[in-house]
């Protein structure tokens, strides 16, 4: 079988693809130009994270439990004593701004009228510590620390003694310019307008605790409901005594040493006392 002749014994090859570069000798201007390309070592850079030093939370009677202890006690009390009591609430209006020298035949003063009573002004006594320490607690905040309970306690304490100071007073006042009848209906209405400023300052209180920023606004509004109720048993203790014109002098007098200047020797002594003691 004769052989089948080839037009080659050589195997052809394709040649490779050859791209021709765009910048054969060097980079255009353009292409060089490296100053809209920003530095490396203008670029920000990420700091560390520092930490910052813990701070104790800011301690308030809200979030006490000394004093929401003592509130509850004391709340507590008087709806307990509202419940056999209630009819001192009822009279609360004939104590205030009654003057009759004789008592109605069925008027009748009993043990449970006494509790409610001690209730209310126990009340209103506590009511005033929180207030006097909402007002200088914000300048000592670092001085009294987790302590709030007993700075409570201490201006609590300051209102109680204050308020027995005052019953004494009123007792010796009436014993020597009154009668007792006249002694009867001034102590009674003196109890009276105390039992009311604890009733009038507890949503205040509430209010200051809850959102401290209004302190200052509900401290004023305390010193104003305190001023209105103080009238209202000054103007009852002028209908019982100006009968006698000698004694007007004397009960304009009164009002002066006994009603501004007590009060200011009180708030600041308790605000001295509360600045040096030492835990």
């Amino acid at each position: 079988m004769p052989a089948v002749p080839h037009d080659s014994d050589t195997v052809t090859t394709q040649a490779p693809a050859y791209y021709v570069p765009a910048f054969h000798d060097h980079f255009s201007p353009v292409a060089s130009n490296d100053s809209s390309i920003t530095p490396l070592d203008s670029m920000p850079v990420m700091t560390q994270p520092q930490g910052v030093a813990p701070q104790s939370p800011a301690h308030s009677p809200l979030h006490d439990t000394g004093v929401m202890a003592m509130l509850l006690l004391v709340i507590i009390f008087v709806l307990t004593s509202f419940n056999k009591g209630f009819k001192y609430v009822q009279n609360l209006p004939r104590y205030l701004f009654s003057v009759k020298r004789r008592e109605n035949l069925f008027d009748d003063h009993t043990v449970s009228e006494t509790r409610v009573l001690i209730a209310l002004l126990l009340n209103t006594c506590f009511m005033e510590g929180l207030l006097v320490y909402a007002s200088f607690s914000n300048t000592m905040q670092a001085a009294i620390g987790s302590r709030v309970a007993i700075y409570v306690g201490i201006t609590t304490l300051a209102a109680i003694v204050f308020y027995c100071g005052q019953l004494l007073l009123y007792r010796l006042l009436a014993w020597v310019f009154g009668d007792p009848t006249s002694a009867r209906l001034w102590i009674g209405g003196f109890n009276a307008t105390q039992a009311l400023l604890g009733l009038l300052l507890l949503p205040v209180t509430i209010i200051t605790l809850v959102y401290p920023s209004t302190t200052s606004t509900t401290l004023i509004v305390a010193l104003v409901l305190y001023i209105l109720v103080r009238a209202v048993f000054i103007s009852k203790g002028i209908r019982i005594f100006f009968n006698n014109l000698s004694l007007s002098l004397y009960f304009i007098l009164y009002l002066c040493s006994v009603e501004i200047i007590p009060s200011l020797l009180t708030y600041f002594g308790t605000l001295y006392f509360c600045q040096t003691i030492m835990f």
